[in-house]
């Protein structure tokens, strides 16, 4: 399924690892929620169909001093928790 994103919310709560964050997540798609709830996350290489791998971690091109979580790997972790697909 291709996921239409027109909400994606983040709430980060410390966790273990201080370059990952819990956050609710709610995705809507054209004519349902197809994700809505509580997801750990941090930076990492997010792989789509279209566009090979891609590193997402939060420092820009070293703009910012730290690596952390994003609204991509928010989606791509849950992704892999309730099986769904997306690409962008």
């Amino acid at each position: 399924c291709l996921c239409y994103l027109p909400t994606l919310a983040l709430f980060a709560s410390p966790a273990d690892d201080k370059t990952a964050a819990f956050v609710h997540l709610r995705i809507e798609g054209s004519k349902q929620t197809i994700f809505e709830g509580r997801i750990l996350t941090r930076g990492h290489i997010v792989s789509t169909p279209s566009g090979g791998a891609h590193e997402c971690n939060g420092l820009n091109n070293h703009t910012n001093p730290r690596p952390g979580p994003t609204p991509t790997t928010a989606l791509d972790d849950a992704s892999h928790v309730a099986n769904f697909t997306f690409d962008g």
